[in-house]
């Protein structure tokens, strides 16, 4: 997690950006779909099969 916040904060100095909470929403949603499609396909491997909540 460090190095991640590191990171960060490294290119907003070195870029010269400012801080855009747009960006990291974004960046959430895209990991959650992520996280999402990678749990569907571990269930499917295991024979499940996922359903959206009603």
């Amino acid at each position: 997690m460090a190095h991640k916040l590191a990171r960060i904060l490294w290119h907003f100095i070195k870029y010269r950006v400012p801080y855009d909470p747009a960006v990291w929403a974004q960046a959430e949603a895209k990991l959650k779909q992520k996280k999402i499609k990678r749990l569907q396909q571990t269930a499917a491997a295991l024979g499940f099969l996922l359903l959206p909540p009603s």
